[in-house]
């Protein structure tokens, strides 16, 4: 026992005014010693606790520690394995044709070819003298002056051009001449002095196929239609007085008196 404890042990044993004898003092001192060792153990026990808890404590920590390398080093190796097989695919992709790509290919050549070809067919019916495609036959044309009281069934010359792709009208006999097979649509005005009136036509070889009507009693009258029709190759198409259906001293406005045709389809 340390010399301290006992100083301690001794002074309480007095204190008891010294009616306690030896026997009674070494009880007394071993109850106090078994108390303190008692504490101490209780201590100790706590330590040894919590001593146990910090180690269970540092395994679960070391073996999540583990895990989370294992996982990282598996992403790493399967990072690696993709881009080996990305780069290889590449490589693959390099040297392999598209079977799709060469089947789209040549079904554009082909139709590339049959358009072609349409066109050389549609360019060998048209006249040599025209030298223009079937698409582009159009004319638009009016009276270059005023007529001044026709005649009975006059031919209305449209003797200013404003469009003639196709060459296929005729600004010195007003008719237009089909160069190929097809269907056409055919335009035609007229414009009147005020007090006079008067019918005209569009004919095909001489058969009209469209009337007009122009005039008015106080006004200028205009008159104006349209039609569609088939033609024959060598088929001619005008304008003119429809008979003896005019009044006498009409006059008609040249600039307002026009004669139009455009094709719309070749047909065999």
């Amino acid at each position: 026992m340390k010399p301290g404890m006992l100083s301690i042990l001794v002074g309480f044993c007095l204190s008891v005014n010294g009616e306690l004898t030896i026997e009674e003092i070494r009880k007394t001192m071993q109850e106090f010693i078994d108390e303190k060792c008692k504490d101490h153990v209780e201590e100790v026990r706590l330590l040894r606790e919590e001593v146990t808890s910090l180690r269970s404590s540092q395994i679960h920590l070391e073996t999540e520690q583990y895990d989370m390398v294992s996982k990282i080093k598996k992403l790493s190796n399967e990072n690696e394995q993709l881009k080996k097989s990305l780069k290889q695919l590449r490589k693959d992709n390099v040297g392999t044709k598209n079977p799709y790509q060469d089947k789209l290919a040549e079904k554009d050549v082909g139709e590339e070819h049959e358009i072609k070809d349409a066109l050389r067919a549609k360019s060998r019916r048209i006249p040599v003298s025209s030298g223009i495609l079937a698409t582009s036959i159009a004319f638009s044309a009016s009276l270059a002056h005023n007529i001044a009281n026709p005649y009975d069934n006059e031919i209305f010359v449209f003797d200013r051009l404003i469009t003639n792709s196709g060459n296929a009208y005729n600004k010195n006999n007003g008719m237009f001449t089909a160069p190929i097979k097809g269907i056409y649509a055919f335009f035609s005005s007229v414009l009147t002095l005020p007090g006079k009136s008067l019918e005209a036509q569009i004919v095909k070889n001489g058969n009209a196929f469209c009337n007009l009507y122009a005039g008015n009693t106080n006004f200028f009258g205009p008159g104006f239609n349209m039609a569609i029709i088939e033609l024959e190759v060598g088929d001619a198409v005008w304008v003119k007085i429809h008979d003896k259906y005019h009044d006498t001293g009409i006059t008609l406005d040249g600039a307002w008196t026009t004669f139009s045709g455009i094709l719309l389809n070749e047909t065999e």
